[in-house]
């Protein structure tokens, strides 16, 4: 379980084991660090432009990159925010737990 929860909140994408696009580590990390650079919301508004064409290269940054690359990655941020979520919630429930253990012993 322990290992589970070590990837579920992983701050890096794991770039090394998006394959589809490239077999090159340093490519790959390459194309990460201008997706980290250019952050969210820019890396979201260029990909909702080239929504409407084929799929294909993508400039952020000075780096070119494969389209599926960038939608990978940030299908991987906005799992963060889910995994955040969950624990927003699970605290809340323990916090609860604890004032109910409370007024039932106080």
């Amino acid at each position: 379980m322990i290992n589970w929860l070590s990837a579920r909140f992983r701050r890096r994408f794991s770039y090394e084991r998006q394959n589809r696009w490239s077999e090159s580590p340093d490519e790959k990390r390459r194309w990460s660090e201008a997706l980290e650079g250019e952050g969210v919301r820019g890396v979201r508004r260029k990909l909702e432009r080239l929504r409407a064409g084929p799929p294909g290269l993508i400039r952020i940054g000075e780096t070119w990159m494969p389209q599926g690359f960038a939608e990978a990655w940030l299908d991987w941020r906005d799992s963060l925010k889910i995994n955040w979520s969950i624990c927003g919630v699970g605290l809340a429930l323990v916090v609860a737990l604890a004032g109910l253990v409370r007024w039932l012993v106080g």
